[in-house]
């Protein structure tokens, strides 16, 4: 005797099945084929379910959600602990087909977004060392270790090419020339995600597509000016090399190309990059970048809905970030039931996340062991250590005057708002504890002899107790902002 469901509809559920429905002989079966495991998944979704896997929710309105008992959703923005890693992934098992959540974090060089993790160079300091190998196995050591943390995903490399050195991200990039950036950013995706253990991957986010780097004025956000015969010999070479190498995510970015938002270009997101450049990853927002559509922004959009209606239809897959299911769920679900938005949409996109969930193996174990925790090992500092070396410039050696002769210069000072502070560690850093970081003025007193004497003026006002002498030979080093 078959039984009734009787399902009532209600503006964010479309259809229901019961718990006892869901199939799991063919999606968590670890043997098969990733594509043939997404389609036994996508085959059993509901369209409220399809869609709350193309929305990501943040760490710091996780009160909100633990209240709502909104579990249905994709991803987390977060920078957590193991153990705080592992208690938001046990709310994707109260989810009726308990699909794991990706957790993603701006984890730029190294995760420095968390306390004791090995920091690396940044971006452009890796440019300066022109070195493919060096870069392979930094973010090698890196995506162990954000991986070890529980978290899957991390918002790099930045692969902007670089116009306008005012640019307030260009520490994030490899900077002006995009034969260096493609090169480098291919040995990246391959450290990050080339770990034949695939929870030990960690999938990239390659960003900004396209032209933030040029952005008017140097401004972050700002238009940029841009023929498509400049993106495609310039600007644009990074992101296929990336594609090429096997990169899972992209961000567009905040920017406009001739008046048309990145977020909202379908020529840019599925005309070219998915269809003609064949990328099989996911897109995903930069924060707020769909709003943006209807805001002060942009203004292109009437309304937030009409905001997602035009960025999912360009070709984008997941938003960054919702609090509840209204900001982002229902409004796509109506778009649906409205056919403003195809089904085959949210299907592709579905797809698309699916798989990636799939080839970083969460389905086989979506949490990590704290005791396994690894990080900040010797080897890995070692590394660091070399990189930073590797990346030093020296522009110019007048009079051979480095390096420093001891018996020679026995006053230094040492001047610049960031030679005794943490900023060297450079962008998207938080505070690390004191014994794992050497500041410039450190390092020097460090390597002085007991008969040089070193001064220190923050901000480069010199106040000394007694008047530098003349017939003494200085050295004057500055760490400009």
């Amino acid at each position: 005797m078959k039984k009734l469901i009787l399902c009532t509809l209600i503006p964010f559920l479309i259809s229901c099945q019961p718990t006892q429905n869901v199939d799991t002989s063919i999606y968590m079966d670890a043997k098969l084929p990733v594509d043939k495991r997404v389609e036994a998944l996508l085959g059993q979704m509901t369209l409220k379910e399809k869609i709350g896997q193309m929305d990501m929710v943040t760490v710091w309105d996780r009160e909100a959600i633990f209240k709502n008992g909104y579990y249905d959703f994709g991803a987390w923005l977060a920078d957590l602990e193991p153990e705080e890693s592992n208690q938001l992934q046990k709310l994707s098992e109260q989810t009726r087909l308990k699909i794991p959540y990706l957790i993603g974090m701006d984890a730029a060089h190294g995760y420095a977004m968390l306390t004791g993790r090995t920091v690396f160079p940044t971006s452009i300091s890796m440019a300066a060392t022109f070195n493919r190998e060096l870069v392979l196995r930094t973010t090698t050591k890196a995506g162990e270790e954000i991986r070890s943390a529980g978290t899957h995903w991390a918002f790099a490399p930045c692969i902007d090419i670089v116009q306008d050195a005012r640019w307030g991200r260009t520490g994030e990039t490899y900077g002006e020339d995009p034969f260096l950036t493609s090169e480098l950013v291919k040995e990246a995706v391959r450290g990050y995600q080339g770990n034949e253990d695939p929870l030990k991957r960690v999938a990239v986010s390659v960003k900004h597509l396209v032209g933030g780097g040029a952005s008017v004025g140097g401004c972050n956000h700002a238009s940029a000016e841009l023929s498509e015969r400049a993106l495609r010999s310039y600007f644009l070479p990074p992101f296929k090399a990336a594609i090429e190498a096997g990169c899972m995510t992209i961000m567009p970015g905040h920017n406009d190309i001739a008046g048309v938002p990145v977020h909202a270009s379908k020529w840019l997101l599925t005309d070219l990059i998915k269809k003609e450049y064949d990328f099989k990853g996911f897109f995903i927002s930069d924060m707020g970048d769909v709003g943006n559509l209807a805001a002060s922004l942009h203004q292109v959009a009437e309304n937030q809905k009409e905001a997602i209606r035009m960025s999912i239809n360009a070709g984008l897959d997941m938003h960054m970030y919702s609090a509840d299911s209204m900001r982002f769920v229902a409004p796509l679900i109506e778009l649906v039931q409205e056919k403003k938005v195809s089904q085959e949409r949210i299907d592709d996109a579905v797809r698309r996340i699916l798989k990636i969930k799939f080839e970083l193996g969460l389905f086989e174990n979506r949490y990590v062991s704290p005791e396994k925790d690894n990080y900040g090992s010797k080897e890995n500092k070692d590394l660091a250590l070399e990189a930073a070396r590797e990346a030093i410039v020296l522009l110019k050696n007048k009079q051979q005057i480095l390096p420093l002769d001891k018996n020679k210069y026995k006053k230094i000072l040492v001047t610049g708002p960031n030679a005794d502070n943490q900023s060297i560690l450079g962008d998207w850093s938080i505070f690390q504890p004191d014994d794992h970081v050497t500041t410039i003025l450190e390092g020097i007193q460090t390597l002085a002899s007991p008969e040089q004497s070193i001064t220190y003026s923050n901000s480069g006002r010199i106040k000394l107790r007694s008047p530098i002498c003349r017939s003494t030979p200085q050295i004057l080093l500055s760490s400009k902002g």
